[in-house]
């Protein structure tokens, strides 16, 4: 099994019968003393991704104060006006994100900015200049994959 967080840059494996648990550097892995974690519900080969539900998108949109997307999975349920925002991490080759926009309006996703560890100058996404929002309809689901440092490329359901 792997996790995956985009925020998480040092792998760190737990290993016991031959089965291994992947967390990295900065991730939590929490259970009280004398809990099980107990994975069996969980189909072999599967990946278990970092989830943010119900967020809310900054109202009035722009990139300073826009709600940070830190798992792997965000699920965007306040989104009162056209352009309220959100902000993905730094752009690093391999992750892959996926941003659900289930408001009631038009959300602004942008990249990281420079100060946000994003490449001088700002992250992109896909063709838009550094530091440009990309606009998701509201029901749409758009997947965020890297490929190249600073750079996103999407997918969005039609």
């Amino acid at each position: 099994m792997s996790y995956a967080d985009p925020m998480i840059d040092t792998p760190v494996q737990f290993k016991q019968g031959g089965k291994a648990l992947a967390v990295g550097n900065g991730g939590t892995l929490g259970a009280d003393a004398g809990s099980l974690i107990d994975f069996s519900g969980v189909p072999a080969g599967s990946t278990l991704d970092s989830v943010q539900e119900g967020l809310t998108a900054l109202a009035g949109g722009g990139v300073a104060g826009a709600t940070p997307i830190t798992a792997t999975i965000a699920r965007f349920t306040t989104v009162a006006t056209n352009g309220d925002s959100g902000v993905l991490p730094p752009a690093v080759p391999g992750v892959q994100l996926t941003v659900i926009n289930a408001g009631a309006a038009s959300l602004d996703v942008y990249p990281a900015t420079a100060a946000e560890g994003g490449v001088t100058g700002g992250d992109a996404i896909n063709a838009l200049a550094q530091g440009a929002e990309f606009s998701m309809a509201t029901t749409k689901v758009t997947m965020f994959f890297c490929t190249k440092l600073g750079q996103w490329h999407t997918l969005t359901t039609s």
